[in-house]
């Protein structure tokens, strides 16, 4: 039976959210199509986030062949009209920073081709005066560290925000966001004024549009410090000086709250707003609810 003409299909572990954005050249979809009258079939290779307008997606491509794809919610689509000059050549190597430097390269000519040149212009521009910023304050963190005997690299700060980011994520990402602007706010531990303005143009590159004040953004940090500073008093005793080898990585912490609260609405049969007013009020009582409860 032949395959039917140009379908791409999403794989199932994208169909159910298994492949984190940054997981490089993993399969989010398979892609069949006709050549010379004889059916074809290739993998969609995941090449990371690219943001288009106000949304970001997937973006993915084929070894071998110049078609562009996109992904989102699950699901896996060619970009019909668009190709690329050259067909992809997958890297012989197996380091992780070289794969993403080659996924960058490529993502970044498949951005040039489907967005408006003012757009990508002004895209660069935001992304590199925040990278820029980011940059700096990492850098003064880390050399105020090495003064007090602490070793605060990079690379540590990366890795106890998230424990798949590296040094790249935290200096390069390929599209600043709110939530990697409080992260890195809050691993620092900022001053407020200096973490609303990164808070500001993070959440700038990400909506496209000034949806995020400097005093809603200000507001954003002091909720989240509070939070943080409940989760984890070890970072409200030591702030950027904390000993996350022995903790985890903030975003372990949140996501075990946010998996908490969810927990919680299910287990009370309460719907997530109610719950998350709980949360508010007694941060430490969904955080410390267990996860095998949802199980049974």
């Amino acid at each position: 039976m032949s395959v039917l003409r140009d379908k791409a299909v999403p794989t199932k572990a994208f169909t159910n959210g298994n492949i984190e954005v940054n997981d490089f050249c993993s399969y989010i979809g398979s892609y069949t199509f006709k050549r010379a009258g004889r059916d074809k079939r290739k993998f969609i290779l995941n090449l990371g986030p690219v943001m288009l307008g106000t949304q970001s997606y997937y973006l993915g491509a084929c070894t071998g062949e110049k078609f562009i794809f996109l992904g989102l919610n699950g699901k896996v689509w060619r970009v019909i009209g668009k190709v690329l000059k050259n067909s992809i050549a997958l890297p012989t190597t197996t380091d992780k920073d070289a794969i993403r430097i080659w996924a960058d390269t490529i993502s970044q000519r498949i951005v040039d081709s489907l967005s408006p040149k003012m757009s990508v212009a002004v895209s660069r521009k935001t992304s590199f005066r925040y990278n820029s910023m980011v940059k700096s304050l990492v850098q003064n963190r880390s050399d105020e560290a090495s003064l007090l005997g602490f070793d605060r690299t990079i690379s540590y700060y990366a890795k106890h925000i998230n424990q798949n980011w590296t040094y790249a994520e935290l200096l390069h990402p390929r599209s600043p966001t709110l939530k990697h602007a409080l992260y890195v706010s809050l691993v620092l531990a900022l001053p407020a004024k200096t973490a609303a303005s990164l808070i500001e143009i993070g959440s700038l590159s990400e909506f496209r549009c000034p949806l995020i004040s400097r005093d809603l953004a200000l507001g954003l940090y002091q909720q989240a410090v509070q939070l943080l500073a409940k989760l984890c008093p070890e970072w409200w005793a030591n702030g950027a000086f904390t000993q996350w080898e022995y903790i985890g990585s903030i975003d372990e912490i949140f996501y075990k709250q946010y998996a908490n609260l969810v927990i919680n609405a299910h287990n009370q049969d309460i719907d997530l707003s109610t719950a998350a007013g709980f949360v508010r009020s007694d941060p430490l009582a969904s955080y410390q609810r267990t996860i095998p409860e949802m199980e049974e």
